[in-house]
């Protein structure tokens, strides 16, 4: 049986579906139509989320950290299932910033892919491309192109090392069943307001999907 884990994890973790610090300034990696490179330096960390929607909701949902780690998760007893997703540092090699990557299982896979590939292998030896195709449907809209291995320069060295784990940690942290009744609870109070909202900026809760999470499945 697959177990359940949140937090920092490999890029061997089995994908299969079941059911203060820094934190406030990590810039979100923010993939844009076409290329996007990028160099890991962290190991992913993963975390559950459920996509939940409120009958009507005119909206795309909103996404809700799941709490089944602390006992129970509200949304898991309605029959919605969490799904895994993951963050990592990467360098935006766009600017040579720092930045964290959200991702789903489809880009998780195509670099577990490479991971697990012996003339590839450990995805921090070289930089990745991640391709967005828009019109490329649901296998088509990520693609993971894997650039020659070259080693770190002085600066992404720098970067690595700075690089806070804890802050990625604490993101992943699931919330209490309690929690997640007060985020649906604003989540039905913003809606009898009928306020449309298709991504939600980070404030100061703590289980607020990041916005630019969003866009990397």
């Amino acid at each position: 049986m697959t177990e359940d884990k949140y937090g920092l994890v490999s890029w061997n973790e089995d994908v299969s579906p079941r059911g203060n610090s820094n934190r406030s300034r990590d810039e979100f990696m923010r993939l844009q139509s076409g290329s996007n490179r990028i160099r890991l330096v962290t190991k992913p960390f993963q975390y559950w989320i459920h996509k939940w929607k409120e009958a009507g909701d005119k909206g795309f949902g909103d996404k809700v950290y799941c709490s089944k780690f602390n006992g129970s998760c509200p949304l898991c007893e309605k029959e919605d299932r969490a799904k895994k997703r993951w963050f990592a540092g990467i360098i935006d090699r766009t600017n040579g910033t720092y930045k964290v990557l959200d991702m789903g299982l489809a880009i998780y896979q195509q670099i577990q892919t490479y991971s697990r590939d012996e003339d590839w292998g450990d995805p921090g030896t070289y930089d990745l491309d991640v391709v967005v195709d828009k019109n490329g449907g649901a296998t088509g809209y990520y693609k993971v192109v894997p650039k020659p291995k070259t080693p770190l320069t002085d600066a992404d060295v720098e970067i690595k090392q700075k690089v806070d784990l804890d802050s990625l940690k604490k993101r992943c942290k699931p919330p209490t069943p309690e929690e997640v009744n007060q985020r649906l609870a604003r989540i039905r109070s913003r809606n009898g307001n009928n306020v449309q909202e298709t991504a939600v900026e980070e404030t100061g809760d703590q289980y607020t999907f990041p916005p630019a999470a969003v866009s990397s499945a």
